[in-house]
């Protein structure tokens, strides 16, 4: 079962609105997760994602978790940003409430299999922007 977390594919929109995003606004994408580097690799590779990311942080690269303030400031200091010039993209509102703390711009992606637990209609407000999908990524961050 462990194993089946290195062999995800990426939901259909990813890779169109990363290569935007990277090629179209000429941002750097970083990846910036939870755990070990070589599920990153993994994940990567099997999602057909290799090539689209300038740099992977995990919390074992960082040496700490996320939501933690440090693993975001360590990711932060290692790319030489301030963090009001960084849009942190999750799934996870406990990883936004983190990035909003730490002062980056927050964009919180709906996913069916994600916050189950979490009210919507609150997501919905409480970060810089909420999306049903990644279709519309690029031009959101490109307006904060």
């Amino acid at each position: 079962m462990v194993q089946a977390w290195h062999a995800q594919r990426a939901w259909p929109e990813v890779s169109a609105a990363i290569a935007q995003i990277r090629d179209g606004l000429g941002a750097d994408v970083f990846v910036h997760a939870n755990g070990t580097t070589r599920l990153q690799l993994d994940l990567v590779r099997f999602s057909g994602l290799r090539g689209c990311f300038s740099m992977l942080f995990s919390s074992q690269l960082l040496g700490v978790y996320k939501p933690h303030p440090e693993a975001y400031a360590k990711a932060l200091q290692l790319v030489k940003l301030d963090p009001a010039e960084v849009v942190l993209v999750a799934a996870h509102a406990y990883d936004l409430r983190g990035a909003a703390a730490a002062g980056m711009k927050t964009v919180y992606v709906r996913r069916w299999t994600d916050d189950v637990d979490e009210d919507v209609e609150k997501l919905r407000t409480e970060f810089d922007a909420f999306l049903d999908g990644m279709e519309d990524l690029p031009e959101t961050i490109a307006g904060l």
